[in-house]
């Protein structure tokens, strides 16, 4: 019996993870690449890196230095390397081939990664496992390549602009392997050059620093689900040099615009400690890492929740005599993910009753500390606070440590009211801690570069406080089988909601209601529900809801490459002896049962959403697909024919060159469709010739399908090429 594909698995897998972002798996009982069976093949037997030893006491001794000092917490030591593709190995898997490289560092709690290239084309994807198994990282596909930005003005190129670089997260244990994928689609090669691998060292013969190790008085944050919608906009910071975190957090704007500004301190960006930022420190921000949901499963859980790590920002503002710093993750995905919050504040300078903070002290998972009494002003200046600009707080429960610094301080009514600059004393009860007011940093240096108002108030509207909220969605069932209610939760006192919707639906419930019932009058397709809402004589589009409504329509029918489609769900040709024919059914949403029936000389394999066909003996197969959803109350079908013909009749097809999308952009997917299967096992050059009848752009490819990145390419109008024998096979493409 035949196999279903590994790549078409990985694709499934990998479908619900939001562009832009990558996740990191933990499971302290191991097991994390359950689901990747091929990639535990490989485990145990890639080519492994043996790191030099590390001089724990030495490092040690310099971060009891550095907490005088109020750096930020380094975690790790790192070891300048360059490791390319050259240095592993590749296998051939099914559906694609795999590249592996192991690194051993004995003695090492943790290790992390730093890449100066990164190019992935689509179809690419890099996995980063532990030996135990307990912790997963991935996929890094090509949302995630390297792009190079402009220097701030006034940089000089080669002095002031550093490279950008990607940076991982921190994976526990010794000896981490780095998974490469390619799926058969991939015709372009990877880049991808390791420069620093970070040994951990924290703490090293008790347990993986950031995990555990920051003082046993702190709390987490799970500990205290009351601040869970607070506790989503916090994440843990890698900074550039791969060994350093800090602190820090998502704020709102007045408009809600959901943008990806960051706070945190600007002694994280002051690596020079000087109190003046050069355009290379700036700069230094896109290569940042923001790890958010690093926290516990339960309160005082031994295990991890599923982190979700943004990569790279760009500098917006910062005052030292506050210790202030705003960033803005440079994803634009990050608006859409309804897993984070963003932090409401005050700005009226009130002094408040109680403080609270949420923080990764020493880097570990998430803590909260909180100060029972008033706070008050500092009297004297203390490090980059200058005097009357910071609230000092002696927490009553939890402390905050380095690594803690940038984290938000919460008044009594969870609304920011400052950042951790720091302590002055070692981590105990109670330390005596500052934390830059955010009602000094709204006017700050009184420049678009110096303050917070110019960000976050942007219409001007003189806002003296905002509430924390995350991305509007609309929540409700899909499918809609008859008549359900949609809602939208975290919608503010007075906003006024108005709901659209697609064909197939009607409005049951009054204008505005939150929640709202809707039923359809039609089945078997796509719509959407939709809302607007305003608020404050603002009006802001809530991303729609695509829902299925009724039982699903018959089923789309998606063949193999080597499937000739004579009639689309109706009549397929395949040769005789062909491998690994299979068909798909696509459509329908939330399908709980997928059926075949077949009948004919070949024998036929299901699996659910697939059908494997052996090919040995010519002739007619009719197959039946059958899906129900959840609001069947009868399945829906497609009736279709499979005919095995001779090579002969097969090779009589004309050639194709086949382009799509077209227009195009960034990437266009080539089909071709030889009479010569050998030609295209062995490999074929496809020319882009420009309207000069010029060839810009060869590419070497193999196989029927393949996705070409024409990033490079200008806009306008081109010709590809290819040499069958003595014909050329051409097809245009428009590139936009």
């Amino acid at each position: 019996m035949k196999k279903i594909s590994w790549f078409i698995v990985l694709m499934f897998l990998t479908f619900n993870v939001i562009n832009g972002q990558v996740e990191t798996r933990f499971n302290s009982a191991g097991g994390v690449l359950d689901g990747y069976e091929f990639f535990r093949d490989n485990l145990g037997t890639a080519n492994t890196i043996s790191l030099p030893s590390v001089d724990v006491d030495a490092l040690m001794e310099e971060d009891s230095l550095s907490y005088e000092e109020g750096l930020p917490y380094r975690f790790g030591y790192g070891f300048d390397v360059s490791y390319t593709l050259a240095d592993g190995n590749w296998t051939n898997v099914e559906g694609g081939r795999l590249w592996t490289l192991s690194f051993q560092s004995d003695g090492a709690v943790s290790l992390n990664f730093i890449f100066d290239h990164l190019y992935l084309p689509i179809g690419a994807e890099i996995y980063l496992c532990n030996g135990q198994e307990t912790t997963l990282y991935g996929p890094v596909d090509y949302t995630q390549n390297i792009h190079y930005t402009e220097p701030f003005e006034g940089a000089v190129l080669n002095e002031d602009r550093e490279e950008q670089l990607f940076l991982t997260n921190v994976i526990p244990g010794d000896k981490v392997t780095i998974f490469l994928f390619l799926n058969d689609m991939v015709s372009e090669t990877p880049d991808i050059n390791i420069v620093k691998v970070v040994h951990g060292y924290r703490d090293i013969n008790v347990v993986p620093r950031g995990f555990g190790d920051s003082s046993p008085s702190n709390k987490d944050i799970n500990c205290y689900p009351d601040w869970s919608a607070e506790s989503d906009a916090v994440a843990k910071v890698i900074l550039r040099d791969g060994v350093s975190t800090c602190s820090g957090a998502l704020v709102t704007t007045t408009d809600y615009s959901y943008k990806g500004y960051f706070l945190t301190s600007v002694h994280a960006l002051d690596t020079y400690r000087n109190f003046s930022l050069s355009a290379g420190e700036k700069f230094a921000v896109s290569c940042w890492q923001f790890i958010f949901q690093y926290k516990m499963t339960t309160c005082d859980g031994s295990t991890a929740t599923t982190s979700v790590s943004y990569n790279g920002a760009s500098f917006r503002a910062a005052w030292f005599d506050s210790d202030f710093a705003l960033v803005e993750i440079n994803s634009l995905s990050i608006s859409n993910d309804t897993r984070l919050s963003w932090l409401g504040w005050d700005r009226s300078g009130v002094p408040p009753s109680s403080g609270t903070s949420i923080h990764h002290p020493s880097g570990d998972v998430m803590k909260i500390s909180f100060d029972t009494d008033p706070l008050s002003l500092n009297v004297n200046a203390w490090d980059y606070n200058a005097p009357y600009t910071a609230w000092v707080a002696e927490y009553d429960i939890g402390v905050l440590e380095y690594g803690s610094s940038g984290a938000p301080l919460f008044d009594q009514n969870k609304r920011v009211i400052g950042v951790f600059s720091g302590s002055t004393t070692s981590p105990v009860i109670p330390a005596t801690s500052y934390h830059g007011s955010f009602f000094l940093c709204w006017e700050g240096g009184r420049t678009s570069s110096t303050q917070l108002k110019y960000w976050l108030d942007p219409g001007n509207t003189g806002a003296v406080t905002t509430s924390t909220i995350r991305r509007w969605s609309i929540s409700g069932a899909n499918p809609l089988c008859s008549t359900d209610s949609y809602s939208i939760s975290g919608v503010p006192e007075g906003a006024v909601i108005t709901w659209s919707k697609g064909i197939g639906i009607t409005r049951i419930s009054a204008q505005g209601s939150n929640p709202c019932t809707f039923q359809r009058y039609a089945s078997g397709t796509y719509s959407y529900i939709g809302a607007s809402i305003t608020f404050n004589g603002i009006t802001y589009t809530v991303p729609s809801k695509s829902v299925w409504i009724g039982g699903p329509a018959n089923p789309t029918i998606i063949p193999s490459s080597n499937v000739t489609t004579v009639v689309p769900n109706m009549y397929y040709t395949v040769p005789r002896y062909a491998y690994n024919v299979f068909f798909q059914m696509g459509d329908g949403v939330n399908i709980v049962s997928e059926d075949w029936d077949y009948s004919g000389s070949n024998t036929m394999y299901d699996y659910g959403q697939y059908l494997d066909m052996n090919t040995y003996n010519l002739g007619y197969n009719d197959v039946i697909a059958t899906q129900y959803n959840s609001c069947s109350t009868s399945p829906s079908n497609t009736y279709f024919t499979v005919e095995v013909v001779d090579r002969q009749y097969y090779d009589n097809i004309a050639p194709v060159l086949d382009l799509s999308p077209n227009p195009a952009t960034d990437y266009v997917k080539v089909k071709v469709n030889l009479p010569d299967e050998n030609t295209l096992l062995q490999g074929y050059v496809v020319e882009f010739v420009n309207s000069r009848s010029r060839v810009v752009k060869q590419v070497k490819l193999t196989g029927p399908e393949n996705i070409v990145n024409i990033q490079e390419l200008g806009t306008g109008y081109y010709v590809l090429r290819i040499r069958y024998g003595d014909e050329v096979v051409s097809s245009k493409l428009i590139v936009e």
